[in-house]
């Protein structure tokens, strides 16, 4: 089964704003049909406080990095 592809019909106003609790509803186009996503916002969390590279890292690792700080 192949993943299905999608294309954004809209980007909503004021996403920055959103908050922890807020429903929000976002309209995609999946294989030709619209469909809606509903989902309750949860709060945003980190649990680091830096990013650095280890001795130890696998290559899958270096290849996310380098592609993380590429942009």
């Amino acid at each position: 089964m192949r993943p299905s592809s999608f294309v954004i019909l809209f980007i909503p106003k004021g996403v920055f704003r959103w908050q922890p609790g807020e429903i929000v509803e976002v309209k995609l186009e999946r294989d030709g049909k619209e469909i809606v996503i509903k989902n309750t916002l949860t709060p945003a969390f980190t649990k680091g406080k830096a990013i650095k590279r280890v001795d130890t890292a696998n290559s899958k690792q270096k290849y996310l990095l380098n592609a993380w700080l590429k942009g």
